[in-house]
C-alpha cells in the first residue's frame, strides 16, 4: 500500500521533483515524500532514503545524525538509494573525508552482505 511508504530526501528540490513524478502515477499518490525534518517523529513500514549527490554539501547529505533519523523512520524496511557520485566527491575538510570514508565502508559492508546471501 502506498500509504505504508515514505521517501526521505535531503533537499527540498529533490522532494518537489519526486512528488511531481509520483503524482503522475495514480497508484503512487499515497506515498509521502519529504525531508528528514518533515518526518521527524513519524514512521512508516517502509522508508526509502534518497541520498542525492551534492559534492558541495557532502557534510549535510552524509551527516550521521540526519542519516540516523532517516533510517529510523522505517518500522520494517529501510532502503537507501545513493548516488555513486557521493563516493567520487573531492573532499575539502577532514570532516568530509571522515564522512565519505564512513559512507564507502557502509557501502562495502552492504555489498559484502548482499553477495553472501545471494
Amino acid at each position: 500500500m502506498p500509504e505504508d511508504i515514505i521517501i526521505v530526501c535531503p533537499y527540498n528540490a529533490q522532494v518537489v521533483m519526486i512528488r511531481s513524478t509520483l503524482a503522475a502515477d495514480p497508484t503512487m499518490r499515497g506515498i509521502r515524500t519529504g525531508s528528514v525534518d518533515l518526518f521527524q517523529g513519524q514512521e512508516a513500514a517502509v522508508a526509502l532514503i534518497s541520498l542525492g549527490a551534492s559534492c558541495g554539501r557532502l557534510a549535510f547529505v552524509l551527516d550521521p545524525n540526519r542519516t540516523n533519523v532517516a533510517l529510523s523512520r522505517a518500522r520494517a524496511l529501510a532502503v537507501v538509494v545513493g548516488s555513486p557520485a557521493l563516493s567520487e566527491c573531492q573532499v575539502e575538510t577532514v570532516e568530509e573525508l571522515s564522512l565519505q570514508s564512513r559512507y564507502m565502508n557502509w557501502l562495502r559492508q552492504a555489498f559484502t552482505q548482499s553477495t553472501r546471501t545471494s
